[in-house]
């Protein structure tokens, strides 16, 4: 059955599940890591034209360690 990731046609069966979803979504992208992907909709049934939007959260995890936030909370176990 076809779905929509992103606005783009996947093709899902009916035993997917986010998991396997993300993998096999991750192997058909250049550049994702599955773990680093997720599902914004988590509350979904699998059927025809579903659309979920999936997003790669390693970039906003980049963002918070190029600002210098983990920087900050990794010299507080420091001083003991």
């Amino acid at each position: 059955m076809r779905i929509y990731i992103n606005n783009q046609p996947f093709e899902a069966v009916l035993y997917d599940d986010d998991t396997s979803i993300l993998q096999r979504y991750a192997l058909q992208q250049s550049g994702y890591i599955p773990e680093y992907l997720r599902i914004v909709d988590q509350d979904f049934q699998i059927q025809e034209d579903l659309k979920l939007d999936v997003q790669d959260i390693l970039s906003k995890i980049s963002l918070i360690i190029s600002s210098g936030s983990a920087s900050k909370t990794s010299t507080l176990g420091s001083d003991a």
